[in-house]
């Protein structure tokens, strides 16, 4: 059989989510990003701070989670998080949120590039993200 893969229902890039210790499952995202303008001079490459939150279900087992930025026109992978070992437990119905801040990507040129969840070295989801001047 197969190995099941899970379910993304969210994959989005924000400025930042902050934590809670009293209550670690609260999850705000701040601003939400689907463009990034660089205001440097010269423009690129630009190495912004951003975070990108992911909430998975039907998640069985123990699996590595790991994001992904990819310039779309190339194919080419500018940037990894380390990989996440993740239990997840048997129950499929059950909804795990995962917060990643990226830090050190360096964004080479304007253009659209896609942010990946990658499930056991598979890409599962994408989300474009745009870089402007």
């Amino acid at each position: 059989m197969a190995d099941l893969l899970p379910v993304v229902r969210y994959l989005i890039a924000c400025e930042d989510i902050p934590t809670y210790p009293v209550n670690p499952r609260r999850v705000t995202l701040v601003n939400l990003i689907g463009v990034i303008r660089s205001h440097s001079h010269p423009p690129f490459p630009h190495h912004p701070e951003f975070c990108v939150y992911a909430q998975l279900t039907e998640c069985r087992g123990v699996g590595d989670v790991q994001i992904e930025i990819e310039e779309a026109d190339t194919q080419t992978v500018i940037f990894q998080t380390p990989t996440r070992r993740h239990s997840f437990g048997i129950d499929p119905l059950k909804v795990f949120g995962m917060s990643f801040r990226i830090r050190g990507c360096v964004f080479p040129s304007a253009g659209l590039y896609w942010v990946q969840l990658c499930y056991n070295g598979i890409v599962i989801f994408r989300e474009p993200l745009k870089l402007e001047e």
